[in-house]
């Protein structure tokens, strides 16, 4: 698109008539501003610029943090540098990571005394405006008149407008194409890309010890220095209360066709600090496609998961007919860096959900358990039944059942403290050799599933809304939308080696908004992404949107794909 262009649509963005006097050339700016600030000194050698909101019809606000009482100028531009700033004092070597298309648009203003500053540009509304992205740099300004006028530079950050509840693609690729990967945010905002199953030249799949990580701030996905000690797929990640990431479990498979991947005890611990992976102690038994939920107190609570092999090529993870299913509940203390045995289930389980209430307990819901033995066996059946963990008595205890037995459903804490259930598969039948590829496929019934609410003082579960065909593997996220409104964003992805009411759609985003007492929900199918399977997805609060992760099926093969879910503030 023409620069012209661009420019003519980002003059949509600020209206210019009440801020003329911010949109100054810049040495106008630093004369005009000299005066008052010649005697001020800098406390802090750095500067560093965040960005928020981004919605159109709302605002872009920009934050910066900086020496107290510092002048600082902001420079949004539509293009990158380099920028030389010896175009303004010759004796200048840095350079400007942005351009100066829209140097009329900058802003010029001082750092209060705790060295902080808001700046807010309205964004109009205008449906043109919609994927453009916009960068921006902070210069600080030294008015000591010795030397160079500027003196610290930020980094550049970048965002895209959109509109509330829009998805649009990552400005660039994830480095490596995984499915079967997880994610977990950490402290700074950023989000950790971690594992999975890449393809092979043979179209093998198999577990990879790459990471990678995301920074909303600039929008781009940059790889780990290092590797995990154990490549895996399948795993769980698990913020810990001090900022380190625990990594547990999951299935390794370093070659063959990826259908004997074994199931791991191992786990890692990512520091933040150092930006690195360390062996962590391992759990008493191996676990793939199992739960780590955080407690209030800090501690994880480790719940199911298969202890057998599982089938990479397979999003749900291949035949189940007399997997091993441990009982055993675990606890890992992050003080302590060890690991103690919790109470008992009545019986394994894997393709559940495990959530944390408000009142500091867990409920265990659904999944795949050992059914009726039979030649060879046990068998594998979903379950409605839920139960219930209180950390307070290491004890699990029964709930209330689910209206109709379902796996591999998403669930999320709801406003209110219980928990908004939807999607997943009644049943899961595999069927041999059937796929293109003489693999197994699977068949789901899902067709009709309502969502669900879980009231815990009833405790009762409560219809949501009418049925929609939500399948296997959702992901659900709660952002609070005020006026005790909850926008629940729903990731479906659909498994290619799965049959069943709207199998091979691809990945489809939801939008539910629920109020009161009894919400009268709205579904809306916003948009379809033919992604295949093994996607994971991570809120991104900050700046009120959800990162989407998967792999995408190309003409050459595989391929990295990002997307950004625009939930709304």
């Amino acid at each position: 698109m023409a620069l012209r262009s661009l420019r003519e649509r980002v003059a949509l963005v600020v209206p210019m008539a009440d801020r003329i006097d911010n949109y100054l050339p810049i040495n106008a700016m630093i004369t005009s501003a000299a005066y008052l600030l010649a005697v001020l000194t800098p406390l802090v050698p750095d500067l560093e610029l965040t960005w928020t909101d981004g919605f159109l019809g709302s605002s872009l606000d920009y934050t910066l943090e900086g020496d107290p009482f510092a002048p600082v100028i902001l420079l949004p531009s539509l293009t990158d540098g380099p920028t030389p700033l010896s175009l303004f004092y010759a004796g200048e070597t840095r350079s400007l990571d942005v351009g100066l298309d829209l140097v009329s648009l900058a802003s010029l203003f001082v750092l209060d005394g705790g060295g902080q500053a808001l700046v807010a540009y309205p964004l109009s509304a205008a449906p043109a405006l919609a994927g453009v992205q916009i960068r921006a740099q902070a210069v600080s300004i030294d008015f000591s008149f010795v030397g160079s006028p500027f003196d610290d530079l930020s980094g550049a950050v970048q965002t895209t407008l959109t509109f509330p509840g829009q998805l649009f693609p990552t400005d660039n690729p994830t480095i490596v194409s995984r499915r079967g990967h997880c994610m977990a945010r950490i402290p700074d905002g950023r989000v950790l890309l971690i594992g999975g199953e890449v393809t092979d030249a043979s179209g093998n799949a198999l577990s990879t010890n790459a990471w990678e990580v995301y920074d909303p701030q600039t929008e781009a996905f940059t790889a780990g220095a290092t590797t995990l000690s154990t490549s895996r797929s399948r795993l769980q990640a698990t913020p810990l209360l001090d900022g380190r990431v625990l990594v547990t479990g999951g299935a390794q498979a370093s070659s063959g066709s990826g259908a004997g991947a074994l199931a791991l005890a191992t786990t890692e611990l990512f520091d933040p600090v150092t930006m690195t992976f360390s062996a962590g102690p391992s759990m008493a038994v191996s676990r793939v496609q199992h739960t780590a939920t955080r407690l209030l107190d800090g501690r994880v609570f480790v719940v199911g998961g298969r202890s057998s092999d599982v089938d990479l090529r397979h999003s749900l993870g291949g035949e189940d007919f007399g997997a091993a299913l441990p009982a055993g509940t675990e606890l890992f203390n992050p003080v302590t860096n060890t690991w103690s045995a919790g109470p008992m289930l009545p019986g394994g389980r894997y393709g559940h959900s495990a959530t944390l209430l408000g009142d500091g307990t867990v409920l265990i819901v659904g999944g795949r358990v050992e059914g009726t033995p039979i030649f060879g066996g046990p068998p594998v059946a979903t379950t409605d039944e839920v139960l219930s963990f209180d950390p307070a008595t290491n004890s699990i205890s029964s709930g209330p059942s689910l209206p109709v037995a379902r796996a591999f459903h998403g669930t999320v804490q709801s406003g209110d403290g219980g928990v908004f259930l939807v999607g997943g598969a009644t049943s899961l039948l595999y069927l041999p050799g059937l796929a293109p590829g003489g693999e197994d496929l699977a068949l789901v019934q899902s067709t009709g599933l309502t969502n669900l609410s879980y009231i815990p003082s009833g405790p009762t579960w409560g219809m949501e809304g009418p049925p929609f065909n939500v399948t296997v593997d959702p992901t659900v996220e709660c952002l609070p939308k005020g006026g005790g409104c909850y926008e629940y964003t729903v990731i479906d992805c659909r498994g290619d080696d799965v049959v069943g009411s709207d199998a091979g759609v691809g990945t489809k985003i939801f939008t539910v908004e629920k109020c009161g007492a009894n919400p009268s929900l709205q579904l809306s199918d916003l948009e379809t992404i033919d992604d295949g399977t093994g996607h994971a997805s991570e809120q991104l609060e900050a700046i009120h949107k959800t990162l989407i992760t998967t792999s995408i099926q190309g003409p050459g093969g595989p391929v990295g794909a990002g997307r950004i879910f625009a939930n709304g503030g």
